[in-house]
């Protein structure tokens, strides 16, 4: 209870400080003219190991000032000013299935800091923090259209000797994607997938993703948990021996595993069907989920070769972004919702010349 009292002085504290920005806006000012104001710098300056930083965040600007030039509206923002901040990983991307070591990942974020009449000041003011945004990224292909396979490693307390064959299964695992379908094709080298992202690329490269049969897929989940099995067995049996020692003995202490369910659903697909397209579908159907039916999501690994390596790394390979065009009624109602403020995000995506995109990515 003290603590509770506590946490919500400190809250009370923090409102008297810094009072909502709901409570500061007297309007909103749409037909006050603004500023593009990108960064030019890394925000985590501090922590980038690039090493072509300076060429990187050149790339990266280039492509900021492509939107600027191209998207009417933040091309001259009218209503916000559109601060333009640049990021990049803390740490380099290195031995990722997903990239091999090649193309330097980051990202830029568009704040759209609205203009108000401050309530409370009576004077014009800016909304600068956790203001509306969108992020774009750069060298980033698959981060946002598909979820990686992935199983615990290994824990404190397991078998010693399952240490190297545990990693390995796991490593192999990760090789693969659920990857969300194309919905569709805009141009050559710009897809729009089915939860509403979209992707940038180089259409003369190699596809960067490689279907994967069910036989593959499969088969890479029974090796991890054949090793998970084998573990789970030693630290159960030694459980039950602790038990033994103090007279408890459970009714029941038969489990079956991972392993053997995943087993039984491999052994009843027929040849034709492991040799078949995978797709993953979520549900009580199956422990594993796949199948050889065109439903959910098909089955992936990443193919490197898509990278093309006569670029340097900091080369702009891929370009992605959240791509959900707004209607007319939603833009018309968004203000009722919002204190009046228009949605310039949606605003900004539905002036996306998406077709023209392909011209952000470097060929050689």
């Amino acid at each position: 209870m003290k603590i509770q009292v506590t946490l919500s002085l400190f809250i009370a504290a923090i409102f008297l400080m810094h009072p909502p920005l709901s409570a500061q806006i007297g309007h909103y000012l749409p037909e006050k003219a603004g500023a593009w104001k990108p960064e030019n710098r890394f925000v985590n300056d501090n922590c980038v190991v690039l090493a072509e930083k300076t060429a990187y965040l050149a790339n990266m600007i280039a492509v900021a000032g492509w939107v600027h030039r191209n998207n009417e509206v933040v091309a001259k923002p009218v209503g916000f000013d559109a601060k333009v901040a640049f990021t990049q990983p803390c740490s380099q991307v290195a031995n990722n299935s997903a990239y091999k070591g090649f193309g330097y990942q980051g990202e830029f974020h568009i704040h759209f800091q609205l203009f108000f009449m401050n309530s409370e000041t009576g004077e014009e003011d800016v909304w600068e923090n956790y203001c509306p945004n969108i992020g774009i990224g750069i060298n980033n292909p698959i981060r946002d259209i598909s979820n990686q396979y992935d199983e615990t490693g290994f824990q404190s307390g397991d078998p010693s000797q399952f240490k190297q064959p545990l990693e390995k299964a796991l490593e192999n695992l990760r090789r693969y994607y659920n990857a969300f379908p194309v919905e569709k094709e805009v141009a050559p080298g710009v897809r729009i997938y089915a939860n509403g992202q979209m992707l940038v690329f180089n259409p003369a490269r190699p596809e960067y993703w490689i279907p994967v049969t069910v036989k593959e897929v499969m088969e890479a989940n029974l090796a991890y948990y054949k090793v998970k099995k084998e573990i789970d067995e030693i630290k159960n049996s030694k459980v039950l021996q602790e038990w033994a020692k103090l007279g408890f003995v459970p009714e029941n202490s038969v489990r079956v595993s991972v392993y053997e369910m995943i087993k039984k659903e491999y052994d009843s697909f027929t040849p034709e069907e492991l040799n078949s397209q995978a797709y993953y579908k979520g549900g009580d159907e199956s422990v594993s989920g796949i199948s050889n039916r065109d439903e959910g999501w098909p089955v992936m690994r990443f193919n490197p070769e898509c990278w093309d390596r006569t670029l340097p790394p900091s080369a702009v390979q891929f370009v992605s972004m959240s791509y959900k065009p707004r209607s007319e009624y939603e833009l018309d109602d968004f203000p009722k919702n919002n204190n009046d403020a228009y949605d310039y995000v949606g605003l900004f995506v539905n002036a996306m010349p998406v077709e023209r995109m392909g011209e952000l990515i470097k060929k050689p």
